[in-house]
C-alpha cells in the first residue's frame, strides 16, 4: 500500500470573474521512504496539489472531486481530531516563502516551543528546550540559543528557511513537503537549503515530495518526477528516464527551455500562453501549444505507457495515433 495516494483529484476555486477549474484529475503515489518531484510552469497546480493532501486549501476553494489516501485512509473525509493528529505526527510542509511562514511579533523560541508542546504532550520546559535546541541543530543552524531568542526579521533569508525545516521536523516523521523551498532565496542559499533538505530525509527515512520549477534542483534530488501543466498531471516516471527522454511534447519543451550555463545553444521557448482555468480547453490543456495536436486531442488523453516505467498523458502513445 503507498504511503499517500491521490485519485482523480479535481479543486475549483471561485473568484470574482466565475469559477477557476485548476485540478483537472490529478492522480500520483508516493511510497514510504520515497521522494517525489513534481515540475511545472508557475501557477499550474503544484502548490493546490500539495495543499489538499494538507487539507490547507483557502475559503474559496473547493474539492469537487477524487481522493486523498494516506496509509488507507481518506485525507478528505477525516475528523478534524483524526487529522490534527496526523498534522502533529506524521506528516509536515516548508513553504517556498520563509518569511510569511514566520509570525513577526513573536521570537523563535516562542514559535518552535509551541510546535513541540503541540506534537508531544507532557513534555518539561528543559525536555522542550533540548528538542529545539536538537532541531535547529538537525537544521544546520549555529548558535541554537542565539536563534531562539531572535524574530524573523533578525534573520537572514538562508536562517528563516533552516528556521521552517526545523519546525517541519517536529513533525515530519512519515512525510515533509517542501514547497519550493528555495524560491525566495539566492541560488547559493537555495543549494545550501536542498543538500540540508536531502541530508536529513536521507538520514530519518522519510518520505519527501519536492515541489518546483528548477529543473536542475530537483534533479539531483527526488527518485521519480511528475510533469504537471494547467492543473494535469502529463508525463510521470523515473526521474533519470524523464530528463533524458522525455516523452511528452510538453516535457520535450519545458526542458529545452531551461538555460543552458555551459553554452551549447540558446534555450527554446514555449510558444503561446497557458490556457485560463475560467475557460480551460474541454480535451488536452495543451492542444493550444502543442506542435503535434491531432482532432482526437479534444478529448482528456489518458495515461499511456511511454517507454522505460514512463507514461504520459498524450494520444500519441495510444498505440493508434503517430507523431507526424
Amino acid at each position: 500500500m503507498p504511503l499517500l495516494e491521490v485519485k482523480d483529484l479535481r479543486v475549483q476555486y471561485r473568484v470574482y470573474e466565475g469559477v477557476l477549474k485548476v485540478l483537472n484529475g490529478v492522480n500520483l503515489t508516493l511510497e514510504k521512504g520515497e521522494k517525489v518531484g513534481i515540475i511545472g510552469e508557475s501557477a499550474c497546480g503544484k502548490t493546490t496539489t500539495v495543499k489538499t493532501v494538507m487539507r490547507l486549501l483557502a475559503s474559496n476553494s473547493k474539492v469537487t472531486g477524487g481522493e486523498v489516501s494516506y496509509a488507507g485512509e481518506d485525507v478528505l473525509k477525516m475528523p478534524k481530531k483524526k487529522l490534527s493528529d496526523l498534522r502533529r505526527k506524521k506528516m509536515s510542509m516548508v513553504f517556498q516563502d520563509p518569511s510569511s511562514a514566520l509570525n513577526p511579533v513573536f521570537t523563535i523560541k516562542q514559535q518552535l516551543y509551541d510546535i513541540i508542546k503541540y506534537s508531544a504532550d507532557g513534555l518539561s520546559k528543559n525536555e522542550i528546550h533540548e528538542r529545539a535546541v536538537t532541531y535547529l541543530k538537525q537544521a544546520a543552524l549555529p548558535e541554537p540559543d542565539r536563534i531562539l531568542d531572535s524574530y524573523p526579521f533578525q534573520l537572514s533569508g538562508g536562517m528563516k528557511q533552516r528556521v521552517n525545516i526545523a519546525m517541519a521536523l517536529v513533525s515530519a516523521n512519515e512525510l515533509l513537503i517542501a514547497d519550493e523551498p528555495g524560491t525566495s532565496l539566492d541560488v547559493t542559499i537555495e543549494d545550501q537549503i536542498m543538500r540540508l533538505l536531502k541530508k536529513i530525509v536521507e538520514e530519518k527515512g522519510i518520505s519527501v515530495i519536492l515541489i518546483t520549477h528548477a529543473l536542475g534542483t530537483v534533479k539531483n534530488f527526488v527518485d521519480r518526477i511528475y510533469v504537471m501543466y494547467a492543473g494535469t498531471i502529463v508525463e510521470e516516471g523515473p526521474t533519470r528516464e524523464v530528463f533524458n527522454n522525455p516523452q511528452h511534447p510538453y516535457t520535450q519543451m519545458l526542458i529545452r527551455a531551461v538555460p543552458k550555463l555551459t553554452g551549447g545553444g540558446v534555450p527554446e521557448g514555449i510558444l503561446g500562453q497557458v490556457p485560463s482555468y475560467l475557460t480551460p480547453p474541454p480535451g488536452c490543456r495543451f492542444i493550444t501549444r502543442c506542435p503535434y495536436s491531432m482532432d482526437v486531442c479534444d478529448h482528456v488523453p489518458a495515461m499511456y505507457d511511454a517507454g522505460t516505467d514512463q507514461r504520459a498523458a498524450c494520444f500519441l502513445y495510444d498505440g493508434v495515433h503517430r507523431r507526424k
